[in-house]
Parts: structure tokens; C-alpha cells; sequence
């Protein structure tokens, strides 16, 4: 299943994600570029918040 515009990827701890900050930039950055949000609880991050308040 792909990941469209609007939807939100939730990833429960950025550890789970990437090895290094090379690759988290590398895997948040592209779906962002096509409107995909991402959230990490553990982190209190949420990047589709940001976007759609213009923060």
C-alpha cells in the first residue's frame, strides 16, 4: 500500500525508523514532498501538523 497526499506515516519511535540521521532525513523527506505527513509519538514529532498550520 502507498502512502497519497494527506495521509500521515506513524512511526512509534524515531530508533525504529533509521540507522543514522542521513537516513530519517532521507526517508521523511521524500513522501513529504508529495503531502505525506509523519508523526512519532516518542519524539512528539509530527511534520503534517507543521505543514498544514504554516509553522
Amino acid at each position: 500500500m502507498a502512502a497519497r497526499a494527506d495521509d500521515t506515516l506513524v512511526v512509534p519511535s524515531l530508533d525504529r525508523l533509521g540507522r543514522s540521521v542521513h537516513d530519517l532525513i532521507a526517508m521523511v523527506s521524500g513522501p513529504r514532498e508529495r503531502g505525506v505527513g509523519f508523526t512519532s509519538p516518542h519524539e512528539a514529532l509530527d511534520t503534517h501538523a507543521s505543514a498544514t498550520t504554516g509553522g
